[in-house]
């Protein structure tokens, strides 16, 4: 087995791959802000995973709650007004956050964001 950066004569058999097993749960992130992308192959040279790093745009915001709620609500969504045009701006398709509170998940989701899909994951570095 054996590891590699992708090769552009391996893309039809990383879309083929794709559109068998994944195509309702993601698009290929060819277009998308990617480090290194990565090829295993076996021995006999057939792809079995392809992957890269992808950079995401997450919103990280903290919020003086002593504050009434309205004020709070209004100032977040002019928070995410502002992460959403400077995200575009960088070419970002899309923003991400995490969010513990029921209460503000709902909000967030009032305003455009969605669950994705799948479970976030993390490891130190």
């Amino acid at each position: 087995m054996n590891i590699r950066l992708l090769q552009a004569g391996d893309i039809e058999k990383i879309e083929q791959i794709h559109r068998k097993f994944y195509e309702g749960e993601f698009v290929l992130p060819f277009n998308r802000k990617l480090l290194n992308k990565y090829v295993v192959e076996s021995d006999d040279k057939q792809i079995i995973t392809f992957g890269a790093l992808e950079l995401n745009a997450e919103v990280i915001a903290i919020t003086d709650q002593d504050i009434n709620i309205k004020d709070r609500r209004e100032a977040l969504y002019k928070l995410y007004q502002a992460m959403l045009f400077e995200a575009s701006h960088f070419k970002f398709d899309l923003i991400q956050c995490s969010v513990t509170d029921p209460y503000w998940e709902r909000h967030l989701k009032k305003i455009g964001f969605v669950e994705s899909k799948g479970k976030l994951l993390v490891h130190k570095v």
